[in-house]
């Protein structure tokens, strides 16, 4: 009877060992996710960013996307293939349509985060600008984008979804919540 308990909980822990996901960043964890703040900065027309990156997800699609292997804490080379692949990632249009240059101001790295800061001259202001967000859509599709604008003390919410097309900063009146939208 102790030889069928015993081999029961070895089968138990052998299928769950097979069930556990093979690749480590998977296995860090199972959703796929960044969050953006933007705060408009009336003073200096520009657009303040701070996108929030889980580093086991940065890492593989930098050095996919690159062929060559990713150091975060290597600035020097870590930043600029950061800054080229968030170009064609995030990309922040004003109302009349022009992208604007995303500058790099820094970044900073937590154990599992990457904080990247940026910023984009925004003249005229940001609300009725057009924001797209494929941030990780290329690797994993699952992958939300969540963005946080805000301009004086109006906000709005923008989530994206690998296949969303860009959308419009349109601000809430204050203490309105916005539904999710796909």
């Amino acid at each position: 009877m102790k030889g069928i308990f015993i081999w029961g909980i070895f089968c138990i822990f052998a299928l769950a060992a097979c069930a556990a996901p093979s690749n480590p960043a998977m296995a860090a964890h199972r959703y796929h996710a960044s969050l953006t703040r933007i705060d408009f900065n009336a003073e200096t027309q520009t657009a303040e960013i701070t996108i929030q990156l889980f580093i086991h997800d940065l890492v593989p699609v930098i050095e996919r996307q690159y062929k060559r292997k990713l150091e975060p804490e290597d600035s020097a080379t870590a930043d600029p293939l950061i800054l080229d692949y968030l170009r064609s990632t995030f990309i922040l249009k004003n109302k009349a349509g022009d992208a604007g240059e995303i500058k790099w101001v820094g970044k900073e790295l937590e154990v599992e985060k990457a904080f990247i800061h940026l910023e984009i001259p925004m003249p005229g202001g940001i609300e009725g600008a057009s924001l797209q967000n494929t941030i990780f859509f290329e690797t994993f599709v699952e992958q939300t984008n969540r963005v946080n604008i805000h301009s004086g003390k109006k906000s709005a919410t923008l989530t994206y979804l690998p296949g969303n097309k860009p959308k419009t900063i349109t601000f809430r009146a204050a203490g309105k919540v916005e539904p999710f939208r796909k």
